[in-house]
């Protein structure tokens, strides 16, 4: 959250470890981070504009969801 967002936004995950990766449409992956805590925050401010997808998997499996830049 908050979506949609100026770049700058927190994921809230109920693993404690976990992989973050956000990618834009066309691939390519604006941000990697392996997670050690419940809560992380991202900054994407310096990309583009547009339509990314957040994937977080964990030891419950993957989930992706879809982030607006504004």
């Amino acid at each position: 959250s908050p979506n949609p967002s100026n770049g700058i936004f927190k994921i809230s995950i109920s693993q404690s470890t976990a992989e973050i990766q956000v990618s834009s449409l066309d691939g390519k992956i604006a941000f990697q981070s392996r997670n050690t805590g419940n809560h992380s925050f991202i900054d994407l401010s310096n990309e583009p504009k547009g339509l990314y997808f957040v994937r977080v998997t964990s030891v419950n499996g993957v989930k992706i969801k879809r982030i607006v830049l504004e």
